[in-house]
């Protein structure tokens, strides 16, 4: 029974962190091709949402990595 207590308590961890966290815009469908491209540093960064396409531009140094990239 203390397995089945661990298993249901990181299926739940797991489920909100992919429905709020890092996980998000994967679930949904907002991590493939990106639909805001902003130019920095010489590379193209695609951004999942113009949310992120304004936090991007007001700090770029914070999310992109100009000397290893972002990929």
């Amino acid at each position: 029974m203390e397995g089945l207590g661990s298993l249901l308590l990181f299926a739940a961890l797991f489920y909100f962190m992919m429905r709020f966290g890092c996980g998000a815009h994967m679930v949904h469908g907002h991590g493939r091709g990106g639909r805001d491209v902003k130019m920095y540093g010489g590379r193209d960064y695609r951004l999942c949402s113009r949310a992120c396409l304004d936090k991007f531009e007001e700090h770029p140094d914070q999310y992109a990595s100009v000397a290893g990239g972002a990929r």
